[in-house]
């Protein structure tokens, strides 16, 4: 097979970007211009149409984007308790200007002694001046503290979402310390 056309990011150390491929025998034979090499009898020629193709670069399924915004927000991998995480969260806000939103990802309830689903009481106490949201290791869940729940204009008396669930904590006392 013979790709053209395109912009072959070869990813060697040059940085190399070549127009045409060729690969042969499920390897690649040829990176280059097409000007340089000749297509086999009945070789099947694909025009990329200035599209990019990185070569070697197969993903059967991965979440680029989230992996990206997990380097660029708070990553609660790991965290062994909902005090835990929330003790991230709180050094993270000593960090971030008041009013700033705090992003993360990557908790994961089950890990927890008692497996319940976190408070935002927890994150109230730890951050109160920023509204925070932060993702289930899963995608499925957002923990989030009551300066968040009040920008997404969510109250006591908002609906849940069609197939979803708001779920609403249960009194507790905000000054009970973290442990």
């Amino acid at each position: 097979m013979l790709l053209t056309n395109g912009l072959i990011c070869t990813l060697d150390a040059r940085g190399t970007i070549a127009d045409t491929l060729v690969v042969r025998d499920g390897r690649i034979a040829f990176t280059g211009r097409r000007a340089d090499v000749n297509a086999a009898p009945g070789e099947e020629i694909v025009d990329l149409g200035g599209r990019a193709a990185l070569p070697g670069l197969v993903d059967a399924h991965g979440h680029l984007m989230h992996l990206a915004r997990v380097r660029l927000t708070l990553d609660l991998r790991g965290a062994d308790s909902e005090e835990t995480a929330a003790r991230r969260v709180g050094e993270r806000a000593t960090r971030t200007p008041r009013g700033e939103w705090i992003g993360g990802r990557n908790w994961d309830q089950n890990l927890w002694p008692g497996a319940r689903f976190p408070s935002s009481v927890t994150l109230d106490r730890v951050a109160p001046e920023h509204p925070v949201a932060l993702v289930r290791i899963d995608g499925h869940a957002t923990w989030a503290n009551s300066a968040a729940l009040r920008a997404a204009g969510i109250e006591r008396t908002t609906r849940d979402p069609e197939g979803g669930l708001i779920a609403r904590d249960a009194p507790r006392r905000a000054d009970r310390a973290l442990g």
